[in-house]
C-alpha cells in the first residue's frame, strides 16, 4: 500500500468512527488511554475533542503535550495511529466549534461552562494498518 493510499483509507476510517482512543502521558511517563467521541477533524492534520477542564488528562497535557489517537474498525481489522502535540483550548470560538446539543448533560452551564474545554491534537505522523499491510507517514 502506498502512503497516499494509506492516507485516503485513514481518512475513510476517521469518517466512519464514532469513537476513538486518546492517549496522553501520565506523571510517570506511561501512556494513559481513554475512549473519546470522534467530533471533528481537519483531514489528517488536526483532530479535536471536548473534555472536562477538571479531568486528569488536562493536568497530564499541561505537563507533557505529547499525545496520540487511535481509530479502529474491529470487524475489518483496520487501525490508524496518529501522534502529535495537544493544545488545551478554552476560547469561545473553539468551544462553539465543537459544541453539540446534548452536551448539557456533561456541561450544565452550556457552551460557557468553565469545566468545558477543547483539545486540539496537531498531527505529526501516523501509521495505517489493514490486514497485513501498513504504511507509516508524516504530516
Amino acid at each position: 500500500m502506498t502512503i497516499e493510499q494509506a492516507k485516503k483509507k485513514a481518512l475513510e476510517l476517521i469518517k466512519k468512527s464514532k469513537t476513538c482512543v486518546l492517549a496522553t502521558v501520565d506523571k510517570n511517563g506511561f501512556p494513559n488511554m481513554r475512549a473519546m467521541m470522534n467530533l471533528k477533524n481537519d483531514g489528517l492534520q488536526t483532530i479535536w475533542f471536548s473534555t472536562n477542564f477538571s479531568s486528569i488528562k488536562i493536568a497530564q497535557i499541561k505537563k507533557n503535550k505529547k499525545g496520540g489517537v487511535y481509530f479502529f474498525d474491529e470487524k475489518m481489522f483496520k487501525g490508524l495511529r496518529l501522534i502529535g502535540e495537544i493544545k488545551i483550548k478554552t476560547d469561545k470560538a473553539s468551544r462553539e466549534k465543537l459544541w453539540h446539543p446534548g452536551f448539557e448533560i456533561y456541561y450544565p452551564k452550556g457552551v460557557n461552562d468553565p469545566d468545558y474545554c477543547v483539545l486540539e491534537l496537531k498531527i505529526k505522523a501516523g501509521n495505517y494498518y489493514q490486514g497485513f499491510e501498513k504504511a507509516d507517514f508524516k504530516i
